[in-house]
């Protein structure tokens, strides 16, 4: 089996906040030598399913979603059909199942994230997650990603590290590196014995999230008026 380099949690322009262009994407990835990409849009596949057909056998594209539910985030990882947003948090996660996919947690205690998944629906789902983001490179303090280790080590959860990539300046700063694999039950078995490489990004890239945010609220804004 040979090595592979994974870049999990990476949006594209698809995205509301995101700034990466498929194409554009994969000059990046294949720069910094990743083999294979989590693209990870919020509620939405279309950047993976754009990403899949671009890329072919240059950067394998893991489809995933960034799903917001009634109760927080989750990824949905090896989805082949889109997962609406605003879900119970239960019916979401049946979504996930029902496609053969896999639940991961992101930044499950990130305190400045608004959008992270509740305390009581985290422990209540406990036995439906694969996967807990143990490290976010956008994750300010690197207590929260403590936090979400212990978490993982105290409940027998796998582990990963996301890049959190909305822009290109992100890529490859943070991967997995892990034996190939054809599924999501080899990836499972692969991510078992995975060494993570983890490095922060600075607490800059939020503010080109932030404008893009304001910026797509405000062009609306006009738009409607």
């Amino acid at each position: 089996m040979s090595i592979m380099k994974l870049e999990f949690h990476v949006h594209t322009n698809y995205s509301n906040d995101g700034f990466s262009k498929v194409p554009d994407l994969k000059k990046s990835l294949m720069k910094k030598g990743i083999n294979i990409v989590a693209i990870s849009d919020h509620n939405t596949l279309k950047g993976a399913v754009e990403a899949e057909k671009l890329f072919g056998d240059d950067v394998r594209v893991i489809k995933c979603e960034e799903i917001k539910t009634q109760e927080g985030e989750i990824i949905g990882l090896f989805l082949s059909e889109e997962i609406p947003p605003l879900l119970p948090m239960d019916k979401t996660i049946r979504c996930i199942k029902d496609q053969g996919g896999l639940v991961c947690v992101p930044h499950p205690f990130d305190r400045m994230r608004k959008s992270k998944i509740h305390l009581d629906a985290l422990y209540r789902i406990i036995d439906e997650i694969d996967i807990v983001e143990v490290s976010n490179a956008r994750n300010i303090y690197p207590q929260d990603d403590k936090l979400a280790l212990d978490f993982a080590d105290k409940y027998g959860k796998l582990k990963i590290c996301g890049t959190d990539a909305h822009t290109l300046f992100e890529i490859g700063h943070t991967y997995v590196e892990l034996e190939d694999f054809k599924d999501s039950k080899e990836f499972i078995n692969s991510l078992k014995d995975a060494k993570l490489h983890f490095k922060r990004s600075g607490i800059y890239v939020h503010f080109f999230t932030k404008g893009k945010k304001y910026y797509n609220k405000l062009f609306r804004s006009k738009t409607n008026n």
